[in-house]
């Protein structure tokens, strides 16, 4: 289904609205009473993430699995994180 288009359908490029909010807004999007559905929908569009994300243990999925089954858990999502810190860290310091 689309999405519904809740709110006012904005007034940019009616009456007055137009000639004060151009001049600092060529897309009427910096003003709530100017910004339109279409044009806001465009510009998250333009925003939109075009990389996909991967998970650092998505290589060893198939072992976590394997683990998890030989143990009898259920599967959960993602691995505990392999930590790497200096050697002092894990010393204690009174």
């Amino acid at each position: 289904p689309q999405p519904m288009s809740i709110g006012s359908s904005g007034n940019f490029g009616k009456l007055n609205f137009e000639i004060a909010v151009s001049r600092y807004s060529p897309d009427g999007l910096r003003s709530a009473m100017s910004a339109t559905h279409p044009a806001l929908e465009a510009a998250i569009k333009e925003q939109d993430a075009d990389q996909l994300i991967t998970y650092a243990w998505e290589p060893d999925a198939d072992e976590i699995l394997a683990d998890l089954k030989a143990k009898g858990l259920p599967p959960t999502p993602g691995a505990a994180y392999k930590w790497t810190l200096p050697e002092s860290a894990r010393q204690a310091q009174w």
